[in-house]
Order: C-alpha cells, then structure tokens, then sequence
C-alpha cells in the first residue's frame, strides 16, 4: 500500500507553496470510502443520465464557465 514514492512525503516539512501545489496529487493517495452503489444513488433520488444527454451537459457547462472569462 505505501510503495509509492508519494508515501515518502508524509514527514517532509514542505514550503507552503509547494505543499499547496502538491495537495491534489497527496490527497489522492489517502484511503478513500467506497463509491456508493447505483442503489444507495437511486435511494438518495438521483436519477440515470443518458449518456447523449451527459454529454450536452458537458457543453453547456463548458460554455457557461467560458463566458464568465
């Protein structure tokens, strides 16, 4: 489980923005919970989306943030 070389990190005292920059990469060596089944989603009240669909949500979302710029 610790063989990788990010392990190594875990008693470094880092520069402040280094250890900013490095947080996402860190954060995803950590022990995550299991990804919910499709029935405890559908218990919580969502709903499949169709992957044409999906898609065109993509889009638009894309488009949304790019207009912000």
């Amino acid at each position: 489980m610790y063989n990788h070389q990010i392990y190594q990190l875990r008693q470094v005292e880092l520069d402040p923005t280094v250890a900013a920059k490095l947080w996402p990469f860190i954060n995803s060596y950590r022990v995550h919970d299991p990804a919910p089944t499709w029935q405890e989603l559908r218990a919580q009240g969502l709903e499949k989306i169709e992957e044409d669909s999906l898609m065109d949500i993509i889009i638009d979302q894309y488009e949304a943030d790019a207009e912000c710029y």
